[in-house]
């Protein structure tokens, strides 16, 4: 025999409308959580991207360190028109190992790429990595033989804090520089620099620090790609005093494509 009362079997369940208003606060609320939890690992992934640039950035310095002050080649020419790449090279000697440490897991909106196949300057790269990361292309641009001497030392850059020493890029270049075609033709190519970091890239400098700054911030009030006063100079020439203080880019407002804004 039940010896629940009718009344008390109506307290022990729910009506069609508590039901639906209990499903609706529930929504609610993971529609209130998600954004957040969205944001929350979108952070762990930049901080990841900046640790695994930094780690980057201090394997170079080692080469550098190793090589009497000489900064690691873009290129490095192992045959007649043949090249493999400053990335290729660090991990061939030991300085890091292929793998996640040379990407950005924020992710791209491409995978990484690797110059391996491609030709440039009419040399055919025989050697490289999947990678993010490409030098500062205002320190080293030139294809060099191994043996050579590196036409540019580090120490010879004065602000280390302040100078960009790896840019992030979801192109396969090992090695980007700034000029305004690039600058407004940037989006036609999908975006050379990184922008996946809630419109900001990571870089890491000299110094082996690293950060995530918008595009416009690395050329204005004061340019961290090179000492010049306009973007056809580098960091190293020229090296007189007057070149060293703060120069911007506030042309670069109007030459930056949407993506960087």
């Amino acid at each position: 025999m039940n010896s629940r009362s009718p009344h008390t079997a109506r307290l022990a369940g729910f009506t069609l409308i508590e039901l639906l208003v209990v499903i609706a606060i529930i929504s609610l609320l993971v529609s209130l959580t998600l954004p957040a939890l969205s944001a929350a690992k979108q952070s762990a992934r930049t901080v990841k991207c900046l640790s695994n640039i930094r780690q980057t950035a201090t394997a170079v310095n080692s080469f550098t360190t190793d090589h009497k002050g000489e900064l690691p080649e873009n290129r490095v020419s192992t045959a007649h028109n043949q090249h493999i790449t400053w990335r290729h090279n660090l991990v061939e000697k030991d300085y890091l190992p292929e793998g996640e440490i040379w990407t950005c897991p924020a992710p791209p909106p491409t995978e990484p790429l690797s110059e391996e196949g491609t030709v440039d300057q009419g040399s055919l790269c025989v050697g490289d990595i999947e990678s993010n990361w490409a030098l500062n292309g205002h320190l080293l641009w030139r294809i060099k033989l191994e043996d050579e001497d590196a036409e540019r030392p580090a120490i010879v850059i004065r602000r280390t804090t302040h100078t960009i020493l790896l840019t992030e890029t979801r192109d396969r270049y090992p090695d980007l520089r700034i000029t305004d075609n690039i600058l407004s033709a940037s989006d036609e190519h999908g975006g050379w620099f990184g922008f996946w970091h809630q419109g900001k890239g990571s870089y890491a400098f000299v110094d082996g620090h690293a950060e995530v700054l918008a595009m416009r911030d690395t050329g204005d009030p004061d340019c961290r790609w090179h000492n010049g006063r306009d973007n056809t100079q580098d960091i190293f020439d020229p090296q007189e005093g007057r070149e060293v203080p703060p120069h911007g880019h506030p042309e670069w407002v109007f030459l930056l494509p949407t993506i960087y804004r």
